[in-house]
This record gives C-alpha cells, sequence and structure tokens, in this order.
C-alpha cells in the first residue's frame, strides 16, 4: 500500500467548516433515540479535527441539546427541528458556519456526497 495515512493537505484546504447533525445519528428507519457524539462517522481526515476536546464538548452539549428537544416534543432524535436546534445551540454561543453570513462569504459551503 502506497502513501497509507497520508493527506493532501492542500486538495483539502484550510477553511472551517461544520459538522453536519446527520454524522451523529444512525439514520432513519434504523435506530432510533441514539445520539453518537464520540464515534462520529467521519473519514479521517474529518476526525482530525473532530477528537480535539473543545469539539467533543461542542458535540457533547449539542447531542445534549437535540435530545431534550426530542423528550420536549415527544419525537425521536432523527425526527427533531434541525432550525431549532441550531437557534438553540446559537443562543448558547456554538458558531455555525451555515448561518452566518459574513463567514460564508468568505468560506463557501463544499457540498459533500454521502455514501
Amino acid at each position: 500500500m502506497q502513501n497509507e495515512g497520508f493527506v493532501h493537505w492542500r486538495s483539502v484546504g484550510r477553511r472551517p467548516y461544520d459538522i453536519p447533525y446527520r454524522a451523529l445519528v444512525p439514520p432513519r428507519g434504523s435506530v432510533s433515540n441514539v445520539l453518537v457524539p464520540v464515534a462520529v462517522s467521519s473519514t479521517h481526515v474529518g476526525f482530525s479535527s473532530v477528537r480535539m476536546e473543545p469539539i467533543y464538548m461542542i458535540l457533547g452539549e449539542s447531542v445534549g441539546v437535540a435530545a431534550a428537544q426530542a423528550l420536549a416534543n415527544n419525537q425521536t432524535v432523527q425526527e427533531i427541528n434541525m432550525q431549532q436546534l441550531q437557534r438553540t445551540l446559537e443562543q448558547r454561543g456554538v458558531r455555525i458556519l451555515a448561518n452566518q453570513p459574513e463567514l460564508r462569504a468568505r468560506f463557501p459551503l463544499v457540498e459533500v456526497a454521502l455514501p
């Protein structure tokens, strides 16, 4: 195997990015009401930043807020209102790139295709 573990940093870039909620929950129709803030579904490149403790703290807060929202609305964690979750997190000081026009102008969002 050649270049195992090698990361092409120039192709990855140095731009901020959001961690999508779908990386923290199983897909609809599989297991309901499971939140996974530590064993995040990501590539080795994505996990290089996810593994940092401040990110773990934000992920933990995010799934806690999501669980509270699901419980309050008698929903599964897959059914919650994403805009409400984002608003609550932003009120708590979490910066969400998708909701920051000044950052989006500097760092356009990149769509990632999921398998």
